[in-house]
């Protein structure tokens, strides 16, 4: 086995065992990840508007507006009339939602601490620099037309 598979390989089980993870998280809640990134999202960045929601979570509008209506029925989130544009709504993230996000990342930062605190210094350090790649090669390759 090449090094490029066996680390794929544990980087494939990582990721899975990050879905049941957050997936056992969630379900305590009654949130799906797609809830979660959501509320994530509303969460980080403020009040987002439908279109600015949409293209942050890469998923259409009209599956953004069911979304919306589940989550707007558990009371995680609420539309405001837009301020601007009285055609448009932005979403807002109510205390409720805040709550099960910050539960959440709470849990997987407490988790995520313990194992950096075991490693060295310098190691630490790597997986930083790998984490930021990752996430910025990710970004460009979501920011395309729907092809990787």
């Amino acid at each position: 086995m090449k090094k490029n598979d066996k680390f794929f390989n544990y980087f494939r089980d990582i990721h899975i065992k990050f879905v049941r993870l957050y997936g056992r998280i969630l379900r305590q809640a009654g949130l799906t990840l797609p809830k979660y990134a959501l509320l994530s999202q509303l969460t980080a960045y403020g009040n987002l508007s439908m279109t600015e929601a949409s293209e942050k979570l890469y998923i259409s509008k009209p599956a953004l507006t069911k979304l919306v209506r589940r989550l707007e029925q558990a009371k995680f989130v609420r539309r405001l009339r837009h301020p601007n544009d009285h055609r448009s709504y932005l979403l807002s993230a109510l205390p409720k939602g805040k709550q099960v996000v910050a539960h959440a990342q709470s849990f997987i930062f407490t988790f995520i601490s313990g194992m950096l605190s075991d490693l060295p210094h310098a190691e630490a350090e790597m997986m930083e620099k790998f984490n930021l790649k990752l996430s910025k090669h990710l970004d460009v390759i979501l920011s395309r037309n729907k092809k990787p």
